[in-house]
């Protein structure tokens, strides 16, 4: 399943109906699998963009305890979903202790465990998550894997004023040009820090993605140099946001830094990222080729 290149409708006037949740339905079918939700947040209905739901999430992030988290899925809701069950690795998350007492009770019968199906067992998942899918090997390993200049189909970088690249320079990317998404969820996640969200849905199953260790690591960087936390994940798109506008400087050393991602960067790179950036508190970046 791979609809990220499938033409989708544009938006006109953005309409959001929200509807909260403590336990998204296990039997409700994203993209094709049983994709469990081990976390309470909110379900988006309507017609908006990932910036919209960028939007919403940072309002939420403001409004959320500082060991809570918030996890976006921003744009492709089936998408994502789907190719996150795939990037697990084989097995990855078979080899739980049935006698972990974290465990609920619906996830173990009388041959041992079965899977996990249970918001509480998040805690198992982030657990399997930094086991199998992240590692200090991989602190430099996200350089260079995507392609800055190509026939991109959507923006390589989004800022939050609606301004976007597709690669060589700068265009007005209005809020109205994005696909129109339908519906999302929104997610309140209990990690200390904004990179163990990722663990709620990771994703990286095409050729070309950033893998989750890699993103992971990008992420962990951001936030150390930048203070730009990690807010969601989407078929296409992540997204880091800080309070404070990005000054001259820290832009001009953001863009540095998140050129190293494509293996075709030059100056004209660093500049353009930069000229995003400056005085910006909110980013979607691609993390696949397009």
């Amino acid at each position: 399943m791979d609809s990220r290149h499938d033409p989708k409708p544009m938006l006109t006037v953005p309409t959001i109906k929200v509807r909260p949740f403590d336990d998204y339905p296990t039997g409700t079918r994203f993209g094709g699998t049983f994709t469990k939700i081990f976390a309470p947040g909110w379900e988006l209905k309507g017609a908006f963009t990932a910036l919209h739901v960028a939007y919403f999430a940072v309002e939420k992030k403001k409004e959320s305890r500082s060991d809570q988290q918030i996890f976006a899925i921003l744009n492709d809701v089936d998408q994502a979903c789907y190719t996150s069950t795939h990037s697990w690795p084989f097995g990855a998350k078979d080899n739980i202790d049935p006698a972990d007492s974290r465990l609920h009770p619906s996830s173990v019968d009388e041959d041992g465990f079965v899977y996990l199906t249970h918001p509480s067992e998040f805690p198992i998942q982030l657990d399997q998550f930094r086991q199998h899918l992240i590692g200090p090997e991989n602190d430099r390993a996200w350089q260079g894997q995507l392609m800055w200049h190509g026939q991109n189909i959507v923006p390589l970088i989004i800022a939050g004023r609606g301004v976007g690249s597709n690669g060589n320079e700068i265009s007005q990317t209005a809020v109205a040009d994005l696909p129109v998404e339908t519906i999302t969820l929104v997610c309140q996640v209990d990690v200390e820090t904004a990179a163990d969200a990722l663990a709620l849905l990771p994703n990286g199953y095409f050729h070309g993605d950033l893998q989750p260790a890699q993103l992971y690591a990008l992420l962990e960087l951001l936030a150390e140099r930048f203070d730009l936390e990690f807010i969601g994940a989407g078929a296409d798109y992540f997204g880091v946001w800080r309070e404070k506008p990005l000054s001259g400087d820290e832009a001009r050393d953001f863009a540095t830094v998140l050129s190293q991602l494509y293996h075709d960067a030059n100056d004209q790179t660093r500049s353009v990222i930069e000229q995003l950036a400056v005085n910006e508190t909110l980013f979607l970046i691609t993390y696949t080729i397009r």
